[in-house]
């Protein structure tokens, strides 16, 4: 089976949370113990960067490669 693309770009929680497949306020406690590192959202978005360290530190979600 082929796996789903995802582009490293900017994302809301909410957007993470589904790339995850679990609710937001699981994925906002996923990533509140690094949340220092990570520095502030813009508005409600995750910079690429942000989505990147985000990534590293939880591992890329189920099925998806970065393209």
């Amino acid at each position: 089976m082929s796996k789903k693309k995802i582009k490293l770009d900017r994302y809301s929680v909410k957007e993470l949370s589904e790339f995850y497949d679990v609710c937001h306020r699981t994925m906002k406690k996923w990533i509140k113990p690094f949340a220092g590192d990570l520095g502030i959202k813009n508005g409600r978005y995750y910079n690429a960067n942000q989505v990147k360290m985000i990534f590293d530190k939880l591992g890329l979600p189920g099925d998806y490669e970065l393209y």
